[in-house]
């Protein structure tokens, strides 16, 4: 499986993305935590800064899956 890359960013397959995202959710203790973070952070193209600061609040799914992310344009300092 090869990486599309540039200065700015790693393009992975869609394969290899689910493949990653499959393995987080198989490890022990935190692996489905680990799988929501990742599938974030590629998916929607987050910061992980911004990921961390989204909370149960900030999300609305519809009954057919879709939905939306509030996220903030102010991130809480760590």
């Amino acid at each position: 499986m090869a990486a599309v890359a540039d200065s700015e960013s790693i393009l992975l397959p869609d394969r290899q993305c689910f493949s990653i995202l499959d393995w987080a959710a198989k490890q022990p203790r935190s692996g489905l935590v680990l799988r929501v973070f990742l599938a974030s952070v590629g998916f929607e193209a987050l910061q992980p800064e911004e990921a961390l600061a989204l909370r149960v609040r900030d999300v609305e799914l519809t009954d057919d899956g879709s939905g939306w992310l509030q996220i903030s344009d102010s991130i809480p300092a760590a």
